[in-house]
């Protein structure tokens, strides 16, 4: 399962579901804002660069996704949503987007 950059705060709902299914928890990116690059990343335990190892890694669990949402991070989103918001770019986004 993935838990992405754009919303990592169902985090702990997808854990939950991953658990009760024991499934693989990778981290991904669905950045629509440059902030949300780099939010969340996966960390691979593999001995080997390739494709391959890194579909092994998944599949056997060997991951974990790695989140980067500090204070820094929330400063930056929160002046970032605050002039998009003015500029009326944020009109139609969900409450999520604005927080």
């Amino acid at each position: 399962m993935e838990v992405n950059g754009k919303h990592p705060e169902h985090r702990r709902r997808i854990e939950a579901v991953a658990n009760e299914r024991d499934l693989a928890i990778v981290g991904g990116s669905d950045a629509h804002f440059p902030f949300e690059v780099g939010r969340v990343s996966t960390r691979l335990d593999m001995d080997r660069l390739t494709p391959r190892a890194a579909a092994e890694a998944i599949q056997e669990g060997r991951v974990e996704p790695v989140f980067r949402d500090g204070p820094f991070t929330r400063g930056i989103r929160s002046v970032y949503t605050r002039i998009h918001r003015s500029k009326g770019h944020l009109a139609n986004a969900s409450s999520s987007d604005r927080e």
